[in-house]
């Protein structure tokens, strides 16, 4: 079996070198049941191709760096978000065999920090560009936050030399660049007058960021 080094790296800016991926979760079944429909599972959890798809599909929407006329960008793009759906899975069903919760107050603060600035409008609009409910957040959120818990627990005892993490980072800087997705750009307003007269002087070649500063009763 071919190993892939990769890094996952989290908000506590842990790196963890993947290579530990196939030895702890070997439990990967890629399995031809003829059902057109299956692809693989882990451990007993299968995952079909309109799951999968979904997720793709999300993502590729909402992503600015490739050219999806580019046939070998778009290749990439699919290899990539292959491994990283696989291993996303793999340390998060890890993590739930190792009795890891997150709690409902750490989800709640998270959204409440994503929402500041925001409207209930704003916010249902924000996310429906990123083809999401708020249900389907909460549970991105609960998943990264377990993720990162499995991964403090692995190396919470092991002392990284900041030249080891230097040199990984060094040969790997491609890993670590990361174009923005997504950018977001909002005026609020009290009124749908004061939004039509602000959108008719952006449609006559007026700077949103100067309405927006002019106007915005949010930031």
């Amino acid at each position: 079996m071919k190993t892939s080094y990769r890094t996952i790296t989290g908000r506590t800016g842990i790196i963890l070198p993947c290579l530990l991926l196939p030895i702890l979760f070997s439990c990967v079944k890629e399995e031809n049941r003829n059902r057109t429909e299956f692809l693989f599972s882990i451990d007993d959890k299968e995952y079909d191709l309109a799951a999968v798809l979904f997720d793709y599909n999300r993502l590729k929407t909402a992503s600015d760096t490739i050219d999806k006329s580019h046939s070998q960008e778009s290749r990439i793009f699919r290899q990539n978000f292959i491994v990283n759906f696989i291993n996303e899975e793999l340390l998060y069903q890890e993590a739930k065999r190792r009795g890891i919760r997150v709690e409902s107050s750490q989800i709640d603060a998270e959204i409440q920090e994503m929402k500041a600035g925001h409207t209930d409008m704003t916010f249902g609009t924000f996310l429906s560009a990123l083809m999401l409910t708020e249900a389907m957040l909460r549970e991105k959120i609960e998943r990264r936050f377990a993720i990162e818990a499995l991964i403090l627990s692995l190396v919470k005892n092991r002392e990284i030399p900041e030249e080891e993490m230097k040199g990984y980072f060094d040969s790997h800087r491609e890993e670590f660049r990361h174009d923005t997705m997504c950018r977001m750009g909002q005026i609020v307003v009290k009124t749908r007058e004061e939004a039509q007269n602000i959108l008719a002087q952006i449609k006559k070649g007026a700077s949103f960021e100067e309405l927006a500063q002019q106007y915005s009763e949010l930031p």
